[in-house]
């Protein structure tokens, strides 16, 4: 006889569903701030970056070219976690949106320029499952001491350059961990907000302090945009 296995039934892995993003997308401020307060970061005006095996892809998985003093630090980052990683950031050239594109527009003929601004990090094989629960407060605070500790590692006399990289005049700021803020009302959101709007930037991102990484869109992580009253 027959007996009726409680246990879901198991698929093939070619067969099962797989996450079509490759990163946590946004969705719009819904105009409210939880009770116990949220994170902010400042918006950089650039692209979305991502590190992915070595190397920085788009969102679209498109290369980001002219980034060899970007790429060594994150390989420093994952040696001192001991494990590959997968980081999410902004890249941005200058201080525009215009010149970050025509950057990238330059494939591999793009001189090595712009700042890796960091915001998120996981292990890539968390990433690939899309199985990370860790909260983004731990993970924030892992992208720090990683950065960090890269950084230490750059400016000993035992670091060397790649040859031609643009790492040897910057100093080794090439990545950059992005700030946050903690926002407690809608008021301290919205004055955050023209704060970074006075004085050129795009705007802010709010994310939930304890928010897991999904690729997806999330409630989540939102994005305050400008309003056009604003501009």
């Amino acid at each position: 006889m027959l007996v009726a296995s409680s246990s879901p039934p198991r698929f093939h892995p070619a067969l099962m569903k797989q996450p079509r993003e490759l990163a946590h997308l946004f969705t719009a401020w819904s105009g409210n701030v939880p009770a116990d307060g949220i994170m902010a970061e400042e918006k950089r005006d650039g692209i979305r970056a991502l590190y992915i095996d070595g190397r920085l892809l788009t969102r679209e998985g498109n290369e980001i070219h002219g980034v060899t003093h970007i790429i060594p630090v994150l390989r420093l980052m994952e040696e001192r976690a001991g494990h590959a990683l997968f980081i999410d950031a902004e890249f941005q050239v200058g201080d525009s949106l215009r010149d970050t594109i025509g950057h990238f527009k330059r494939g591999p003929a793009a001189p090595d320029a712009g700042t890796l601004w960091a915001f998120d990090c996981i292990p890539l094989d968390q990433w690939r499952s899309d199985s990370c629960e860790d909260p983004l407060y731990r993970r924030k605070a892992t992208l720090q001491r990683l950065s960090a500790a890269a950084i230490e590692e750059m400016q000993s006399d035992a670091w060397t350059w790649p040859q031609r990289s643009y790492g040897r005049r910057t100093g080794g700021d090439s990545v950059v961990v992005i700030p946050d803020v903690w926002l407690g009302d809608v008021a301290a959101v919205l004055s955050e907000a023209h704060r970074v709007w006075a004085r050129g930037g795009e705007g802010l991102v709010l994310k939930e302090w304890d928010s897991a990484y999904r690729r997806r869109r999330t409630s989540d992580w939102q994005k305050v945009k400008r309003m056009i009253s604003d501009d």
